[in-house]
């Protein structure tokens, strides 16, 4: 039995299922092409990220450096301290010092003339130079520069311990013209630039130099 020439052997059946080799244009537009597809957004997470780890950072080292200025302050506050405590215990040795050189001279008080008081104001005045020369060294501390108030206050009770000093000469050499006929002596009190009396500027030393104050602010007495 022979093949009929009207149906090819090789033809598959309709049931069969054929495989199309044209393209779905369908499924082709339906599914985008991975490479036309955008990238996927880092930027904004990537920021995030960076701004979590830098503020944890930068809050650390302000803190930081907050303790540190804070721990540098306290450190020149205590050596402030020390410097005004020691400068205050050099200036009180040095007025009790002062009290004994006067005690051994004989007050302008008990002078029986003019010129016996004159030479008596001058002999202390001597008295109370090296005490000058002692309070110098105590400004001269190294770091009383750092502080213009501090400093400021010490080189004002210096100033007015020479104010007090050229007011006593003054009244010596007064002291002196009157003893050859010149007009009577007065001494008076001295004042700084601003007006204000010495006395109170010397006042505010040490509690030890209250008794050489008393003695030499009345060289009248």
């Amino acid at each position: 039995m022979t093949d009929s020439p009207t149906t090819p052997r090789d033809t598959p059946p309709i049931w069969a299922g054929a495989t199309s080799t044209t393209p779905d244009t369908e499924n082709a537009a339906a599914e985008p092409d991975a490479a036309d597809a955008p990238p996927p957004r880092r930027g904004g997470r990537g920021w995030l990220i960076a701004l979590a780890i830098a503020v944890p950072v930068v809050l650390a080292l302000l803190v930081c450096g907050g303790i540190a200025a804070l721990a540098s302050g306290v450190q020149q506050m205590g050596r402030d301290a020390d410097e005004t405590r020691h400068g205050r215990e050099r200036a009180s040795a040095a007025c009790l010092d002062l009290e004994k050189r006067l005690n051994r001279l004989a007050p302008p008080g008990a002078a029986t003339d003019a010129t016996e008081r004159a030479a008596a104001i001058r002999a202390e005045n001597a008295a109370v130079r090296p005490f000058l020369a002692r309070v110098e060294q105590v400004r001269r501390v190294p770091g009383h520069d750092e502080d213009a108030e501090r400093d400021g206050h010490r080189g004002a009770w210096q100033e007015s311990w020479g104010l007090l000093l050229n007011a006593r000469t003054a009244y010596a050499e007064a002291l002196e013209r009157q003893e050859v006929g010149g007009q009577r002596a007065f001494f008076l009190a001295p004042q700084t630039g601003d007006g204000t009396p010495a006395l109170e500027v010397l006042q505010d030393g040490p509690d030890s130099c209250a008794g050489v104050l008393r003695r030499l602010t009345a060289p009248d007495l």
